[in-house]
């Protein structure tokens, strides 16, 4: 277990990271903001996604369960290199956004729940591709597997895998935004897996 001193290190890196993380995300989402009109990336699987905005329960757990390596991972080099990676997957996709900024998904004129809202302010409108949720998702998963231990690896990758589709479900992000959110993800666990060895 953790030392007290080792939980503050532990701490500070998450709190760096997260620093990190909004401002690229909240820099990225004004300068494309001041932009004019932008081109639309929504496909004919887009329009047929069905809407439903109770998903917004699992695209809110991307904080909490960021948070888990923090407390799981049983050093500080393991913590330190997986907030690396997702502060390298961070710039990049920043960089995306300002280099490819595309048109926001649209919502449905429909009542919807207070989690639903709550997501839809979180989730800033021009970030778009790639999903940042599906990237840093993905990659927390990944970088949590360990042998001998199915039922937590089986949970995280269940995990990933409905917060890939809440982003759809929830109109938050195209197809195409997922698409390239788990390859930048599935890049950024080669890169863990590798250091790591």
């Amino acid at each position: 277990m953790p030392g007290l001193e080792d939980w503050r290190a532990r701490s500070g890196i998450g709190a760096g990271f997260a620093a990190w993380f909004w401002a690229v995300y909240a820099s990225a989402n004004w300068i494309t903001a001041q932009r004019g009109p932008l081109p639309s990336i929504e496909t004919a699987w887009d329009r047929a996604m069905p809407f439903v905005p109770e998903f917004a329960w699992i695209y809110l757990t991307i904080t909490p369960l960021l948070l888990l390596p923090l407390a799981l991972f049983e050093n500080r080099a393991d913590v330190t290199r997986l907030a690396l990676v997702l502060a390298a997957q961070t710039g990049v996709a920043g960089l995306c956004y300002l280099a490819f900024p595309v048109a926001p998904t649209g919502h449905l004129d429909a009542v919807t729940p207070l989690v639903f809202q709550v997501a839809d302010q979180v989730n800033l409108t021009y970030n778009s591709a790639p999903s940042l949720h599906v990237t840093l998702a993905i990659t927390c998963a990944g970088a949590m597997a360990a042998r001998g231990r199915p039922l937590r690896n089986g949970i995280m990758a269940l995990w990933a895998g409905l917060m890939s589709l809440s982003t759809l479900l929830t109109h938050q992000h195209f197809v195409i935004d997922v698409a390239s959110g788990a390859l930048l993800g599935a890049l950024g666990l080669i890169w863990f897996h590798r250091k790591n060895r």
